[in-house]
């Protein structure tokens, strides 16, 4: 994922989001395709793209212990095409706004 999209976080799909209001103000103008888990790599992804910081603090889930995962097999399947499309976005398209 790092490889592909550039970003400088080692997993962009977990932990705690903290945006400022200026920030989200501006990512509210790009686009997010992604319907389940995935949005969360292209959030991050187009907020790198227009040059806001991320900053990662990691955090310790532990294991299900009841229950069933709401991980459906077309959510993995649009996480996992979506970071190649974002790779692709990144090397032969146009930055972003403001960039």
């Amino acid at each position: 994922m790092r490889l592909l999209t550039g970003l400088p976080l080692t997993d962009p799909t977990s932990g705690f989001k903290a945006i400022r209001r200026r920030a989200l103000e501006r990512l509210m103008r790009e686009r997010v395709s992604a319907e389940g888990y995935g949005f969360q790599i292209e959030l991050h992804f187009k907020a790198h793209r227009i040059g806001l910081n991320l900053l990662e603090i990691p955090i310790v889930f532990t294991e299900r212990r009841d229950g069933q995962s709401k991980l459906s097999a077309e959510i993995a399947f649009e996480a996992m095409s979506l970071v190649p499309r974002l790779g692709f976005s990144r090397l032969f398209r146009r930055r972003g706004k403001g960039r």
